[in-house]
């Protein structure tokens, strides 16, 4: 039995008319729900296993936007703790050109 769009309504039609179906237009109606109900839960076990594989990939997401995070927080504090360290080299630079110049008014230049 061919189940297009139009014959399911012909068949709704003379079902809604009293018309009794045949034994075996009846096998065939059932044999073909029972393939439609196979495959409906064919497709609820397929989105089950999509709903579950995307709770799955939104929680590495949520991971890896924490894990993002904290990278970018460690790294701005890594910045921070870069640019102190280079004052405070570029402040010992400058207190050693102060004690050159220092040793170099005394007379002493390079000699210690």
């Amino acid at each position: 039995m061919n189940l297009s769009a139009e014959n399911i309504e012909q068949i709704r039609d003379l079902v809604r008319s009293g018309y009794q179906l045949k034994a075996r237009d009846a096998k065939d109606l059932l044999g073909h729900n029972d393939h439609l109900i196979e495959l409906l839960e064919a497709r609820g076990r397929l989105m089950l296993g999509v709903e579950i594989e995307r709770d799955e990939l939104r929680a590495e997401i949520a991971g890896l936007q924490t894990g993002y995070k904290a990278y970018e927080q460690v790294n701005a504090e890594l910045k921070a703790e870069v640019e102190k360290l280079r004052q405070f080299i570029q402040g010992f630079a400058e207190f050693d050109k102060e004690i050159a110049y220092a040793y170099a008014a005394l007379g002493q230049g390079e000699q210690l």
